[in-house]
C-alpha cells in the first residue's frame, strides 16, 4: 500500500474538467502519508500519535493539574482530536515567571514539530497559534488578562523540515 501511495500520480478535477499535468512523487521527494480516504488511515494516525505522544511526555512537556482536596497530580501531555493538536503547558507544581512559561511552550512546541518531522509530518504555521496565559493584579485584588499577544519576545516559532523556524500567530486571550 505505501509504495502504492509513493507512486500516486494527483490530477485535479474541477467543473471545466481534468488537468492534464499532475504531481507526484519525485527521486528526490517521495509522496508520504496514508491519504485521506483511506480506511488504514485512522489506525495508522493512531499508531503515530500514540508514539510521539509518549515521547513528548516523556520529555516532560504537558500540563500538570492537581486536584485541590484529594492533592492527586495528573500529567496530560497534549489533547489530539484527528489531525488536530492542543499543546499544553502548565506547570501545577510550582509557580512560573511569564518568561520561564514562555520558554517550557516554545521548548514543548519545538519537540512536537520535531517529532511530527521525524514522522514524515510538519507544522503547518498558517494553522498554528499560540495563547500565553498570565495575569495583571490590581491593587484592590482585581485582575485582569496581561496582553502578551503584542510582546515580540513571547513570539513562537514552529520547527520546519528544512531546519528553519517560523513565527505562529501569538492570538490575545479575549
Amino acid at each position: 500500500m505505501l509504495h502504492v501511495i509513493e507512486e500516486m500520480k494527483f490530477f485535479l478535477r474541477t467543473a471545466y474538467g481534468d488537468s492534464k499535468e499532475f504531481a507526484g512523487s519525485t527521486i528526490q521527494m517521495k509522496t508520504q502519508g496514508l491519504c485521506q480516504g483511506n480506511g488504514a488511515a485512522p489506525a495508522g494516525w493512531c499508531a503515530i500519535s500514540i508514539v510521539i505522544l509518549r515521547c513528548h511526555k516523556q520529555k516532560g512537556h504537558g500540563a500538570t493539574f492537581i486536584a485541590p482536596i484529594s492533592a492527586v497530580k495528573q500529567h496530560v501531555a497534549a489533547v489530539l482530536f484527528v489531525d488536530d493538536t492542543d499543546i499544553l503547558h502548565l506547570n501545577g507544581i510550582r509557580e512560573e515567571s511569564v518568561v520561564e512559561a514562555h520558554e517550557a511552550l516554545q521548548a514543548s512546541v519545538t519537540n512536537w514539530g520535531k517529532l511530527l518531522i521525524a514522522t514524515g509530518g510538519t507544522l503547518k504555521p498558517t494553522k498554528c497559534f499560540s495563547t500565553l496565559i498570565s495575569f495583571d493584579w490590581n491593587l484592590d485584588g482585581t485582575w485582569s488578562y496581561a496582553n502578551h499577544h503584542e510582546d515580540e519576545e513571547t513570539k513562537i516559532f514552529v520547527p520546519m523540515p528544512n531546519g528553519s523556524s517560523e513565527a505562529i500567530e501569538h492570538v490575545s486571550v479575549d
